[in-house]
């Protein structure tokens, strides 16, 4: 789908999720897309979404720092991660097939 013509629903809250964005590449994370719903934001990573709260940056990043780091994010086996609870990370995989 083209850009051209889309507009930013939440103009404001960029920088704050750039932030974000930032502390995970800096832990290997490969972003590649971002969406702001309201006070949430989630950035995916092929099919896996990690969602925190717009603010709380900091708290996510140190959040995702200590999880991350020993989930395979790479193989779209994890639907999400929930980053929006300040010590507790929620991990959702994927349903197999039967």
């Amino acid at each position: 789908q083209s850009p051209v013509g889309a507009h930013v629903v939440h103009p404001e809250a960029v920088p704050k999720a750039l932030q974000f964005i930032k502390a995970l590449k800096q832990l290997g994370v490969p972003v590649e897309a971002l969406t702001i719903r309201g006070d949430e934001a989630d950035v995916w990573i092929g099919r896996t979404r990690i969602t925190y709260v717009l603010g709380h940056e900091e708290e996510a990043a140190g959040l995702a720092s200590s999880t991350l780091p020993h989930l395979s994010l790479r193989d779209n086996t994890i639907e999400y991660v929930d980053l929006r609870f300040v010590t507790k990370a929620y991990i959702k995989k994927f349903e197999l097939a039967k």
